[in-house]
């Protein structure tokens, strides 16, 4: 697919998330937002915040799997 495509299927993927997982990806990624950051907007350890981003991450890895999309 395409770059805008991409995007699309990314977005939709994005949004079958909890609010949660998102708003995690959404701080470390569009934030650039810390592990010590994230934590303390979720009221939990740096490490429990690096693993709940890790888990959001696989999480959206596993729907893009289902859709098909190849990832790196």
């Amino acid at each position: 697919p395409g770059a805008s495509d991409a995007a699309r299927i990314v977005t939709a993927a994005v949004a079958q998330l909890s609010p949660r997982d998102q708003s995690i990806l959404r701080w470390r990624y569009q934030e650039r937002a810390s592990n010590a950051e994230i934590g303390k907007r979720l009221d939990i350890s740096d490490g429990a915040a690096k693993k709940a981003a890790h888990d959001a991450r696989e999480r959206l890895r596993r729907i893009l799997d289902d859709t098909g999309v190849r990832h790196e």
